[in-house]
């Protein structure tokens, strides 16, 4: 029998029964409780973790323990209220509730949807930390939200990943630009370059050539803005020799800066505007011409473009990068974004024709004209690279692309919680639900109308709740109702013959169709829920139940406030964050 617990003149304990069980080959107490007093909020768990700690089963199971809180509805399906805790006989109820209030925040304030259904029990599942066989269980995280930690062993606030240790391989957590004495890991800048490069194309060949690199950047201290020209009579009778040399000048130009330049520590990052198709082409074959091939790599996307390109035969290492995959635009759009003067010289058709190296006011021009990328595509950059580092503390030179920089910004200052990766397994069934938009053609025909543009619909939808911690797979739903439910599913779909626009789209030998009729596939709840009102019905199969987080509500919020209110450079970088991440 156990004791009443008061608390503010209230019977805050719940009925409970014991049961010793195994739980994958690991000592594990269940315990299930009851709420008979029909306690609410915070007195609910309150009454819940006052039980456990006066109960000498519980007590005596083990000093340390990690502890998961679940509840089951009258269909007997479960829920989790939390991910695991580490906590111990001595942890107080208050340091227990402030770790993972705001996961209960989502019971109290009903967002979990099976508050439709009457709940039967609550469900604590604990194992034993001090037991040897249980050591796998310790895979856990301290809370960004926790400052001090004692020395006591309870002190530590910490989740464990073992929750659901079979849904998950790995986490996405926050990470932390400042070391354990709270310095800023980076104090300023790393120095930066950039490259440029001019073709024309010969007709000995039948390709364009390099006949022109260019360079951008501090060396110390001072702006050094360099060009290299090939040899024009060399190239007609030795173009494999001619373009060996014009690339060994600047590999030659770059190995000084890096041997006298005191700032550059480690790695010097190149920036190239289209690296990806065109730079990254010629850099690369220059490269293996010049070195030896295992000192050049590269990274590449799908499609076979250049992402980066890197070579450790210089001393130190350099490596190239794509700027237009951070900043996906024209260099005079770039140029005009963070507040720099751009071209001044425009492209003279005249420029590709070898003919240019025996006219002096034209190669003057050519000159002037291939310089001004460079240091134009520099100053922008740099530039960028103090309003993020101020802003942020992340620099520009450390990221690949826009979604990078974006990612960074938001585990640096904004994530709060891990997210969890799935193994391929739950990952296929889940992008069975995936399509891409809608899209009709209309022969149209209006007057006097009024047009509308949706304003940041993306980010806009990224506040609304997310998919979170796995909590369940549901091998048979004919017992579950669909408002009840947050996820993925497999369902059967029947669409009325007459619907004369129908909307939920369905995969037909790669190609994306509005079908009307029957059919199985997989979707997400919410986008299910939203169609029945116009004639759907659904037959639930199996399905990935999930927890809900708004994840991406500070980050959304924080950039949306300053595209609202602001202008230039500060309103063209929020637009970027918000529509990158």
């Amino acid at each position: 029998m156990i004791k009443p617990i008061y608390h503010n003149g209230r019977i805050i304990s719940l009925k409970l029964k014991l049961n010793i069980t195994g739980y994958k080959n690991m000592r594990c107490l269940k315990i299930t409780m009851v709420n008979k007093n029909l306690l609410e909020g915070e007195d609910l768990f309150k009454g819940i973790y006052k039980t456990l700690m006066i109960n000498k089963d519980f007590l005596n199971f083990g000093y340390q323990k990690i502890i998961i809180l679940s509840v089951v509805i009258i269909s007997e399906s479960e829920h989790n209220l939390h991910s695991n805790i580490l906590i111990n006989n001595d942890t107080p109820f208050e340091e227990y509730y402030s770790t993972i209030s705001h996961e209960l925040a989502k019971y109290n304030n009903l967002q979990y949807g099976y508050h439709n259904e009457t709940i039967s029990r609550y469900v604590i599942l604990a194992w034993n930390v001090d037991n040897a066989k249980n050591l796998l269980i310790k895979q856990t995280y301290t809370t960004n939200k926790l400052n001090k930690i004692n020395k006591s062993p309870c002190s530590v606030r910490s989740y464990s990943t073992l929750t659901n240790r079979k849904w998950f391989k790995g986490l996405i957590k926050p990470i932390s630009l400042y070391n354990k004495k709270g310095i800023l890991k980076q104090q300023h800048i790393k120095p930066i370059f950039t490259l440029d490069l001019e073709t024309i194309y010969l007709d000995s060949v039948k390709s364009e050539v390099v006949i022109a690199i260019s360079s951008a950047g501090l060396n110390n201290g001072v702006l050094e803005n360099k060009i290299f020209l090939i040899d024009p009579n060399l190239l007609l009778s030795n173009y494999e020799l001619a373009t060996k040399e014009l690339w060994n000048q600047y590999f030659s130009y770059i190995k000084s800066i890096l041997e006298n330049n005191i700032t550059i520590e480690g790695k010097l990052v190149i920036f190239a505007h289209n690296l990806g198709d065109f730079d990254g082409y010629f850099l690369y074959k220059g490269l293996m011409s010049c070195y030896n091939p295992e000192n050049v790599s590269s990274i590449i996307d799908d499609s076979n473009s250049f992402i980066s390109i890197s070579c450790n035969a210089l001393g130190d290492l350099i490596e190239w990068k794509d700027s237009l995959r951070i900043f996906p635009m024209s260099l005079d759009k770039l140029c005009s974004m963070f507040g720099v003067t751009g071209k001044s010289t425009s492209y003279n058709p005249n420029f590709n024709n070898l003919e240019l190296f025996k006219t002096p006011y034209l190669l003057e021009e050519f000159i002037k004209y291939s310089l001004q990328d460079a240091k134009a595509l520099y100053e922008a950059l740099f530039n960028a690279q103090n309003i993020y580092f101020n802003n942020f503390k992340v620099d520009i030179e450390s990221v690949y692309s826009t979604a990078t920089l974006s990612l960074k910004i938001y585990r640096s200052k904004f994530q709060e919680d891990p997210i969890f990766i799935l193994p391929s397994n739950i990952d296929s069934f889940i992008r069975n639900s995936y399509y891409g938009g809608g899209t009709d053609v209309y022969k149209g025909f209006c007057k006097l109308v009024y047009y509308y543009d949706v304003n940041s619909l993306y980010p806009y939808a990224m506040l609304n709740s997310m998919p979170y911690n796995l909590i369940k797979f549901h091998k048979n739903m004919d017992n579950i109702k669909l408002d009840n439910f947050f996820g993925f599913i497999e369902v059967e779909v029947l669409c009325p013959l007459d619907m004369k626009r129908p909307v939920l789209p369905y995969h037909n030998k790669g190609k994306t169709i509005y079908p009307v009729g029957s059919w199985k596939g997989v979707y997400f709840s919410e986008e299910l829920k939203a169609v029945t009102k116009l004639g759907y019905t659904f037959k639930l199969i199996k399905g990935y139940e999930f927890s809900k987080a708004n994840l991406f509500e500070s980050y959304i919020n924080y950039f949306y406030n300053i595209k609202k209110n602001s202008t230039g450079v500060e309103r063209n970088m929020a637009k970027l964050q918000l529509n990158n991440l």
